[in-house]
């Protein structure tokens, strides 16, 4: 099992990129995150895990343990294959994290790929294996969780989604958000500053 490489980036595709290893070229699915950087023709080191069907042998990269280790939590559950984790870890994790914690089935059927049964069996499996960072502690600029997932800071991420922004840069940019800051208006606005 292939579980780490490291290589040159040849080509970035939709969902995956290409890494020579060595001469040997390796399809790799990656996060969004990983994919919107311009990386071709630079070194990139991926925690893999490798995913072995009948038919096929799939790589699927993450930039660290901890991300590898929570796809792997994604695909135990019950109807959670590694392409619907993947789609799942294009969000924060620690803005996932805290939606199952906090059984937030409405947050988590807005990932693609993600219906209402499978996120309650997402919550259910996995609320009490898993303990977001974010409810222990506030994120740099001092957001809480309350915050980040009060009914504002929801109509606010939804109306940014309506424009066009996507919603893991949306809550990522949310996490650096002032506590003073609580209208989903000022919300909006303090975002359009940002990007």
């Amino acid at each position: 099992m292939i579980s780490f490489l490291s290589g040159i980036v040849l080509a970035l595709q939709n969902k995956n990129l290409i890494l020579d290893v060595n001469g040997v070229g390796y399809e790799v699915f990656t996060t969004n995150e990983i994919l919107s950087q311009n990386l071709v023709n630079q070194e990139l080191k991926l925690f893999i895990h490798t995913s072995v069907k009948e038919d096929s042998i799939t790589l699927f990269g993450m930039k660290n343990l901890s991300e590898l280790q929570f796809f792997k939590q994604l695909i135990s559950v019950s109807g959670i294959g590694p392409k619907t984790a993947l789609e799942i870890l294009n969000q924060p994790i620690e803005f996932t994290k805290t939606a199952i914690f906090t059984q937030d089935i409405t947050m988590l059927t807005k990932i693609p790929g993600l219906g209402k049964k499978t996120a309650e069996r997402l919550i259910l499996e996995l609320k009490n294996k898993i303990q977001p960072e974010i409810l222990d502690n506030q994120t740099s600029q001092g957001i809480s969780a309350n915050a980040l997932f009060s009914n504002e800071t929801k109509e606010a991420i939804e109306a940014l989604e309506s424009l066009g922004y996507k919603r893991y840069e949306i809550v990522k940019t949310f996490q650096n958000l002032e506590k003073e800051i609580l209208k989903s208006e000022e919300m909006i606005k303090w975002f359009l500053t940002q990007v």
